[in-house]
């Protein structure tokens, strides 16, 4: 639902996309300044940099699922019967 385009989607699902999405932006941008204040603070080390561009780049993969693993934790399981009819008629 969070990759899909807006025409596809009905209000509700809109609705939850725009919520996981919004909130999902907020961390990343909270995981991204965390993580630029830790790479100015090993900026004089050895390798800090590199240590610093690695940790960016791990909180910015973990801020872009953020709204996919919470659509996948709060949304209500398929119903199995549905998915046995589907696959009868195929």
């Amino acid at each position: 639902m969070t990759s899909s385009f807006s025409s596809l989607l009905d209000e509700r699902e809109r609705e939850w996309r725009h919520r996981v999405t919004y909130f999902g932006f907020y961390v990343t941008i909270f995981l991204m300044l965390a993580a630029m204040l830790y790479t100015m603070i090993i900026s004089n080390q050895a390798e800090g940099a590199m240590r610093g561009a690695t940790m960016m780049g791990a909180l910015a993969f973990v801020g872009t699922t953020i709204p996919t693993a919470m659509l996948a934790w709060t949304l209500p399981d398929d119903d199995p019967e549905d998915l046995l009819e589907e696959s009868d008629h195929a």
